[in-house]
């Protein structure tokens, strides 16, 4: 029986297997299996967005506590889904032309 992972592991499946550290530790995060729903969703967060877009960290919380960019959180941190991200900058020039 897979061991139930934290909520900010997203896509991914924990399974038993016999490793170097012995079995004395049941279920290895090391050993994981990606859920097929979650590939190709990669998931950013603020400092990566503030990178992405070329903006101070600052201005990326400003910007989600103003519902400007789209963002989820995961316990007390934000985060990005790269696909909607890059969907909402398109969507961003197009509207400044």
């Amino acid at each position: 029986m897979p061991e139930k992972l934290p909520s900010y592991t997203v896509g991914v499946t924990a399974k038993r297997h016999r490793c170097e550290w012995g079995s004395r530790h049941g279920y290895c995060p090391a050993k994981r299996i990606v859920n097929p729903r979650a590939v190709g969703q990669e998931i950013l967060t603020v400092k990566e967005v503030s990178e992405l877009l070329k903006i101070h960290h600052s201005t990326v919380y400003k910007m989600i506590r103003e519902k400007r960019i789209p963002a989820f959180k995961i316990g007390s941190d934000w985060r990005f889904r790269m696909d909607v991200i890059a969907s909402w900058m398109a969507e961003q020039t197009r509207d400044a032309t």
